[in-house]
């Protein structure tokens, strides 16, 4: 047996007698609702009297002073019972000694998972630059990759808008010389030969922006890798910290929306007005209350 197994069976047998010490005897029990029974019901008077006791004369006044007495004596022999106060304290003691066996075991234990929550830490962090590391060459292939498709479309758009422009200028030039023939036939083979062109250049056109359309639409996929962790293991989270304050508060001063992450410390200036009674603070009124 360890001396660590020895120590703590001696410390739960120490508190184990402690527990037999608390036990209430009968004679006490009695001693203890004689006491603390009339009190109990003046607490119910005093509760009743409270809830429409108004002072609105020196008489009403007096009176009130009288009660606040009584009941701050009866206050007293409550805290001040000896019985009540031994019980009380062998609580806290009791409460000290079973305090002081977690002690013993848990600091060490919790010591020893952080040391081993660090460890698993590491590896997740180490996983996850793994992770983006592999995420950021995937993405680099894939948005290559969209690069090439890209420009392999807007070379065929510019070899159909060739073609269009070459059909267009022939389709011109036929029609040119087809408004000069002077024989109807060798018109309208001219007329004919211009309307195929017309037509070619129109295709061509419409490929054009097909391939313009494609090469529009082109877009390398967004490239996600997870990384290995332990199952329930950490997470990320947020986390604010205020690097400029004095940036803070001018954006505070011109964005309202900002005065509900700010608490003000009225105990702070309540306090600093009582040690110097002429601070004053914009936009903040003092007053003495009577307590």
């Amino acid at each position: 047996m360890s001396n660590q197994t020895e120590s703590v069976e001696a410390i739960v047998e120490l508190v184990a007698e402690n527990n037999a010490e608390l036990i209430i005897q009968d004679p006490v029990k009695e001693r203890l609702i004689n006491d603390l029974k009339p009190i109990a019901n003046r607490t119910a008077d005093y509760q009743l009297t409270a809830v429409d006791f108004t002072v609105e004369n020196e008489a009403q006044a007096k009176d009130a002073m009288r009660l606040e007495k009584a009941i701050r004596a009866d206050m007293k022999a409550v805290k001040e019972h000896d019985i009540l106060g031994g019980i009380i304290k062998g609580l806290h003691g009791l409460h000290k000694k079973w305090k002081g066996l977690e002690n013993r075991l848990v600091p060490e234990m919790d010591a020893a998972r952080k040391t081993i929550r660090a460890a698993r830490i590491k590896w997740e962090e180490e996983e996850a630059e793994k992770a983006a590391a592999e995420q950021r060459r995937l993405q680099a292939i894939a948005d290559e990759k969209a690069r090439k498709e890209r420009e392999r479309q807007e070379e065929l758009e510019r070899k159909q808008r060739e073609k269009e422009e070459a059909a267009r200028a022939e389709e011109e030039r036929l029609r040119a010389e087809a408004a000069q023939a002077e024989n109807e036939k060798e018109r309208k083979k001219l007329e004919a030969e211009a309307e195929r062109k017309r037509k070619a250049a129109d295709a061509a056109a419409a490929k054009a922006e097909m391939r313009q359309e494609n090469a529009e639409a082109v877009a390398a996929p967004v490239i996600n890798v997870e990384a290995p962790r332990a199952k329930g293991g950490s997470r990320m989270s947020w986390q604010a910290e205020v690097v400029d304050p004095a940036a803070f508060f001018k954006a505070l001063s011109e964005n309202p929306m900002l005065t509900g992450f700010v608490e003000v410390k009225l105990n702070a200036l309540a306090s600093t007005k009582r040690n110097n009674a002429m601070f004053q603070c914009p936009g903040v009124t003092f007053k003495q209350v009577r307590k």
